[in-house]
């Protein structure tokens, strides 16, 4: 990830804005505040192969502390900074965090763009021994992925036809996973905007502040918004999708009713990141390298390795990973989630 993500940082002019929220921070500030993250980070002892997990809440400081792990070449471990005790215990064991960097002070689900830092070294944490350098928990696994997937993810993501191209203004909601989001905006020039919460008022005002192009998020992101309508605030939106969690109809079809907008989705999983995506609100086109089935109803997902750390567990088999979701194509090979 090192190299890959170095690249990234450098690809745009110092005064190209690179994410928003009450204030916008450019390319240029992100590359020195990467940097001096990673020189305090090398200082206390983090390098390559360490793992390190990220305990912190929605903010400018949690994108570039992960980013200058990845320069650091440690694995970088997103987990929930809301998490209770015993979850964060289970984490902990799973994952075998050799640093834990979280937050000074507690904070809710307002986007912070600053938050202090306390790094924490665990005595019981053990270096990464395999090729995954991003890793999350889902439920009782630890799941990881490599470089080289992470790779392929932004690239076919960043053919997908409709999402956000360079110089567009994206509104990002909670929930959208690290790659979608933040690795395709650095790799395509896209103005990321996050709300201060995930509110309908804080989402149409950040989107009205900002005159956005393209919002992303879950289906209850959009489902607030048909709930407290404010056309105005969407004008200049030319695309809008939703994935995380299904998509009920009502919820597309109310919000092509009120904002005129046809409202697509994504499909994808912890383990694989973004597989298919459709922006005209009828069905999802598989994207790029992915190679899908469909098996006694539930879809499935070409894998060369397993994407846990623990391959005794999981949902791999054979080269197949079993995403659970259920489904079928359509004529033209286009993916149609069944979400009764």
């Amino acid at each position: 990830m090192r190299e890959f993500v170095t690249d990234l940082l450098h690809r745009h002019g110092d005064d190209v804005p690179a994410f928003s929220s009450r204030h916008t921070l450019t390319h240029g500030a992100l590359r020195a505040a990467v940097s001096a993250e990673a020189k305090l980070f090398a200082a206390a002892g983090v390098g390559a192969g360490n793992v390190v997990a990220v305990r912190l809440p929605p903010s400018f400081t949690r994108l570039e502390v992960v980013l200058a792990l990845w320069v650091l070449g440690a694995r970088v471990v997103v987990l929930d900074h809301r998490s209770p005790p015993a979850t964060r215990d289970l984490e902990h064991r799973l994952c075998r965090p050799q640093y834990v960097v979280r937050a000074s002070g507690r904070f809710g689900d307002v986007f912070r763009e600053r938050c202090e830092l306390v790094t924490e070294r665990r005595p019981d944490g053990a270096p990464a021994t395999t090729r995954h350098r991003v890793v999350q928990v889902a439920g009782t696994r630890a799941v990881g992925r490599s470089t080289e997937s992470v790779i392929r993810e932004v690239v076919r993501y960043s053919a997908a036809r409709g999402v956000a191209r360079r110089g567009e203004r994206q509104l990002l909601l909670p929930g959208f996973g690290p790659v979608g989001g933040l690795l395709h905006a650095l790799a395509e020039g896209v103005h990321l905007v996050f709300p201060e919460d995930d509110s309908a008022a804080a989402i149409l005002r950040a989107a009205a502040r900002y005159d956005v192009d393209v919002v992303a998020g879950l289906p209850r992101h959009f489902a607030s918004l048909v709930a407290e309508p404010d056309r105005a605030a969407l004008r200049g939106v030319r695309a809008a999708y939703a994935g995380g969690d299904p998509l009920p109809p009502e919820v597309a079809d109310g919000f092509a009713r009120t904002y005129g907008l046809p409202l697509g989705e994504w499909f994808g999983t912890t383990e694989t990141g973004v597989l298919a995506l459709d922006v005209s609100g009828r069905a999802a086109t598989p994207l790029g390298d992915t190679v899908l089935r469909v098996r006694d109803g539930r879809v499935e997902v070409a894998l060369d390795e397993s994407p846990y750390l623990d391959e005794a567990v999981g949902s791999w088999s054979g080269g197949w990973l079993r995403t659970g979701a259920r489904g079928g194509f359509d004529v033209r090979g286009n993916l149609r989630l069944d979400h009764t």
